[in-house]
């Protein structure tokens, strides 16, 4: 999917309709960093207990890998959503100031009118 194409105007409407589809994209974002986090813990977990040789069983390592990282990986995805949300009120604050900066009509050629 191509988010940005420089041929395109993204004129306020367009901007709008980018900006809803972040939410989603953010959803995602936390989800998709908390399953990674997860099952990296399960295998770290598995992989620690196999080379500590512990009497413990595995499925104690493989959830405490799973819970820790699985919770490192949401912060890490939270940390990311509100750099997303951050760009997008910048882009929202930006669009705003050229609206309200704008010329309530166009300049009239040749100076000021009378």
């Amino acid at each position: 999917m191509k988010i940005f194409d420089p041929q395109q105007d993204y004129g306020p409407q367009e901007m709008k309709r980018l900006m809803r589809g972040t939410e989603l994209h953010t959803r995602f974002v936390v989800s998709a960093y908390t399953f990674a986090g997860m099952a990296l813990g399960s295998f770290a977990g598995v992989f620690l207990w196999k080379t500590l040789e512990v009497g413990f069983s595995w499925w104690y390592f493989l959830m405490g890998g799973n819970l820790l990282l699985g919770e490192i990986g949401r912060e890490l995805g939270r940390v990311r959503v509100f750099s997303l949300q951050l760009q997008v009120q910048t882009a929202l604050c930006q669009m705003k100031i050229e609206e309200n900066t704008r010329p309530a009509s166009p300049p009239v050629p040749g100076g000021t009118p009378t």
